[in-house]
């Protein structure tokens, strides 16, 4: 199985005497910013419980989950394609239902969610609204992870939710939608995650 791994890179910038710094390819985010950046995403169960059921017999096929910095290519082989649909949910939970852009890797058992949402910032300070990616496994998935748990990214630009620089935020959660863990990611996706390279456990 082979796919191509997201070209957005966060590399360790070295040691310093109180934190470590990540460098993405627009500029840099440390790790102490990390604890406070972000949007303060609570993932819809009904988003996720829907992930668990078949696509529907309109769907489309696709090689592709999400938009640019915030997408993945799914497919296996070179002939491989995967079922995507549009759903209207209410992704943020905002009341209002958004065209949520479902793809399901058949092969790994993975569920892609793609939507333009609205989350008040964690620091308190200010909204982000953006575009979100959100992974959830499924049941017998390759990876061996929890059915329902997941992942998801967003794109912070400089200044925004207490971003530094342009930069790919996100958290894993478990099988009830609780955040486990946050901070600056990039997304492997020849493996169907992410790799959080600073932040901090949120239990």
């Amino acid at each position: 199985m082979k796919k191509t791994t997201l070209a957005v890179a966060f590399a360790l910038a070295g040691l310093l005497a109180a934190c470590a710094e990540t460098k993405s390819a627009t500029g840099t985010a440390s790790s102490a910013s990390a604890k406070s950046a972000g949007p303060d995403v609570k993932v819809n169960p009904a988003a996720v419980a829907r992930a668990s059921q078949p696509p529907p017999a309109t769907a489309s096929q696709t090689t592709t989950a999400g938009h640019g910095n915030l997408s993945v290519n799914t497919a296996n082989s070179p002939n491989d394609s995967d079922p995507t649909w549009i759903e209207s949910v209410d992704v943020d939970l905002d009341g209002s239902a958004e065209a949520a852009e479902y793809t399901y890797d058949d092969d790994d058992k993975v569920t892609y969610i793609f939507a333009n949402v609205s989350f008040p910032c964690i620091s308190g300070n200010g909204t982000f609204k953006g575009g979100m990616l959100t992974a959830v496994y499924g049941l017998n998935n390759t990876w061996g992870k929890a059915p329902g748990s997941g992942w998801y990214v967003t794109e912070l630009n400089a200044g925004q939710c207490a971003a530094e620089a342009k930069a790919l935020w996100g958290c894993r959660f478990d099988a009830t939608g609780a955040r486990t863990e946050c901070g600056w990611v990039t997304i492997q996706a020849d493996k169907d995650d992410i790799v959080i390279t600073a932040g901090e456990v949120t239990k």
